[in-house]
């Protein structure tokens, strides 16, 4: 079963079948992180002739159409809101020939594996997806065309990675902006979350064991404690302080011997200060 009709939203039956007459070429994971595509090279496109693409990814695979020959420039094609990668079936075989076009489809559209059940796609997802199918290509350097909501994703793409992309084509979306004060804190905060993300994906990394007495160790202190706040969080630092500052009389704050898991391993520690508080008539009386 093919892709649906571009512009129309598909049936969810028809979002995991391979699309029938069209021969499909896998993009194979041959080592963690690092992926190697197939894609009819070293020939030119003609009218009409594309291939397809598959990209692993944690819930499934990403899917895409490719144009082209794998060593022309790169391009990549991102559509809009329940749409698909079809939208471009048109537009490309009159586009330069000595490109690679490859035409992605979303997470939860066209081909493409939808994310689990009860996950929410924001925009910062398929930007992240958008970021994994660069590095399955292996492209350091690319051309982002965008429509619609694919525009808005090219354009947080290239505010995140400015530096990956060449050229930018928007059709029908005016891209993304930020409001000038929040541009460098949240730029740095979104790149960081994606870096990571894909990061621990390519590691794929047996977790270690530890003895018990190095995970007791590790375990020693709870995540608040005061004399740590300075050099491990600044933000819980600075939420305390807050907290205090604001509230006086009505917040009290008490630091207990114990571990982040004093209330499962030592709960009788913990457990005197919290009835005080559930039988106290005064809201302001300390604890």
């Amino acid at each position: 079963m093919a892709r649906p009709a571009a512009g129309l939203r598909p049936p969810a039956a028809a979002l995991l079948c391979a699309p029938a007459g069209r021969s499909e070429l896998w993009a194979i994971n041959k080592i963690p992180g690092t992926y190697l595509s197939a894609a009819l090279q070293g020939h030119h496109f003609i009218l009409g002739m594309f291939s397809e693409l598959k990209f692993p990814v944690p819930w499934g695979h990403v899917a895409a159409k490719a144009w082209g020959s794998s060593e022309g420039h790169p391009v990549l094609c991102l559509h809009g809101w329940l749409d698909n990668a079809n939208t471009f079936d048109k537009l490309i075989p009159l586009l330069p020939r000595g490109c690679y076009y490859v035409a992605m489809d979303f997470s939860g559209h066209g081909l493409s594996s939808h994310r689990p059940a009860g996950s929410p796609y924001h925009f910062l997802d398929y930007v992240t997806d958008v970021r994994r199918v660069a590095a399955a290509l292996q492209w350091r350097r690319f051309t982002l065309m965008g429509h619609s909501m694919g525009g808005s994703v090219a354009g947080m793409f290239c505010s995140l990675y400015p530096e990956m992309v060449d050229k930018l084509i928007l059709l029908e979306s005016l891209g993304f902006m930020l409001a000038a004060e929040d541009t460098d804190a949240w730029l740095k905060s979104k790149r960081t979350v994606i870096d990571r993300l894909l990061s621990l994906e390519a590691k794929q990394q047996t977790p270690k064991a530890r003895s018990p007495e190095a995970a007791l160790q590790r375990a020693q202190d709870g995540l608040l404690v005061p004399h740590k706040l300075d050099s491990r969080n600044h933000f819980a630092k600075a939420l305390r302080e807050e907290f205090e500052s604001t509230l006086k009389e009505h917040i009290q704050l008490v630091e207990v011997p114990g571990s982040h898991f004093v209330h499962l391993n030592e709960p009788e520690v913990v457990s005197g200060i919290i009835s005080n508080f559930l039988t106290v008539q005064n809201t302001r009386a300390r604890l």
